[in-house]
């Protein structure tokens, strides 16, 4: 939780303007510059299909 709060910081402002502004707002920031590259359907599919699956 404490690794991905600061990185999550720094990341979504490129990250997020550059890949989904819409998606990317705050929780999907964090998985969205680390986690892009292990599960990049964690960012839509994860709020859209099963969101407390993939978070839990």
């Amino acid at each position: 939780i404490r690794p991905v709060k600061k990185p999550k910081s720094r990341n979504p402002p490129k990250k997020n303007g550059v890949v989904h502004p819409a998606l990317g707002t705050s929780e999907d920031s964090e998985s969205d510059s680390r986690e892009e590259e292990m599960q990049p359907e964690r960012r839509y599919p994860e709020r859209i299909r099963r969101p407390p699956e993939k978070y839990t």
